[in-house]
């Protein structure tokens, strides 16, 4: 109940506030001009206009500014997603009976800083490592499958056609496969969150996400358990993130 009492909700910030972003990053201005006789002129100033072009081709890229959107995306869904997903784990540990006496259990406990939005700072670093990469790695995908498929629309680009059966086939496993990276790149962030969220709302074992980390690593002295759940996530992400991004561009096509 508790992730499906939100998931409109989220998915809707996810991509909504993902296309805004993408809009307001379409400016072509950088803060790297610089008057040629700037008065303020030093060593760093001079340094910085050496490499000046090599930062704004970066700046100006696609690939960055997809990037950037996609943190920022994660920023915006961790408001959303961090109440949920300590409602959900709190149940699923047996702590709580279901999703309202948790929500009341936590409220009462904490408030809304410290009980509510308690781990939001290990939430948002894993939706910023999820989102940063999940974009960017998405439009990757669907670039390469564009070149390599045979049967695309329009050889080499990526068609927005969505009702060619070849664009349909490139969105589901470009979707699926962009699911699967964002996953292996947050895990650990995510397996911090859960322990961090996880924890007695009474009698809480962590101060925070670093201590959290710290004491995981302690306890089990190695690097693997922080993707403890590896392969059966990416094995639900795939078709999850398949369907979800298939299902958005289908969407897109009969309403935008």
């Amino acid at each position: 109940m508790a992730p499906l009492s939100v998931a409109a909700i989220r998915q809707s910030v996810i991509f909504g506030s993902n296309r805004v972003f993408n809009s307001i990053l379409k400016i072509e201005d950088t803060a790297f001009h610089h008057k040629v006789h700037d008065p303020l002129e030093s060593f760093y100033w001079r340094a910085i206009h050496e490499i000046e072009d090599e930062i704004e081709e970066i700046v100006a890229s696609k690939n960055f500014k997809l990037l950037v959107s996609g943190m920022m995306t994660g920023v915006c869904n961790s408001f959303v997603v961090t109440p949920s997903d300590q409602i959900k784990i709190q149940v699923q540990s047996g702590q709580s009976k279901n999703m309202l006496d948790t929500l009341a259990k936590i409220y009462q406990t904490g408030g809304i800083q410290n009980g509510i939005y308690r781990g939001w700072q290990a939430s948002v670093s894993r939706e910023i490592l999820y989102y940063g990469s999940y974009f960017i790695s998405y439009e990757y995908y669907r670039q390469i499958l564009s070149k390599i498929n045979p049967f695309s629309e329009i050889e080499g680009k990526v068609s927005n056609n969505i009702m060619h059966p070849a664009t349909i086939f490139n969105t589901l496993l470009a979707g699926g496969l962009a699911g699967c990276t964002s996953w292996a790149v947050n895990m650990p962030a995510d397996y911090v969150k859960s322990r961090l969220q996880g924890d007695s709302i009474t009698n809480p074992k962590y101060s925070g996400m670093v201590d959290a980390a710290k004491q995981t690593y302690a306890q089990h002295k190695t690097w693997r358990v922080f993707y403890t759940g590896l392969m059966p996530t990416l094995v639900r992400a795939f078709p999850v993130h398949a369907t979800i991004l298939c299902s958005y561009e289908l969407l897109k096509y009969y309403i935008v």
